[in-house]
């Protein structure tokens, strides 16, 4: 592969990384599920870019190789950040599940005694 299609790839993979990191950082203000379908289908379009880059290794040059490892490491993080976004949030649901639950509970408790 010529050296202009990695680079071509490196700026892809960098504008999607910021464009899911835009999507997450909204995700983390709200929550909505149009929010997670656009994460999903930005984590797809970056996936299949990684993925052509993983591809290419053999003609790189070790500056080239270098530019590749720290870019694939940013996507590392923000995956990383996501997901523990993600969880925390989750958690969140489920904490509010429960208490909504309890007061279920606790109603039907309070009309049983009266």
């Amino acid at each position: 592969m010529p050296h202009s299609n990695f680079e071509h790839l490196l700026k892809n993979i960098e504008e999607l990384n910021k464009a899911f990191i835009d999507v997450v950082e909204r995700f983390e203000q709200n929550d909505d599920s149009d929010i997670f379908e656009e994460i999903n289908s930005t984590s797809q379009l970056r996936s299949k870019t990684i993925n052509k880059l993983l591809s290419i290794s053999d003609e790189l040059t070790t500056e080239q190789l270098v530019e590749k490892k720290a870019i694939l490491e940013e996507v590392m993080v923000q995956d990383e950040h996501f997901i523990s976004l993600f969880l925390d949030k989750k958690e969140e649901v489920k904490n509010e599940l429960m208490t909504i639950k309890k007061r279920g509970k606790g109603i039907q408790a309070y009309k049983k005694a009266t």
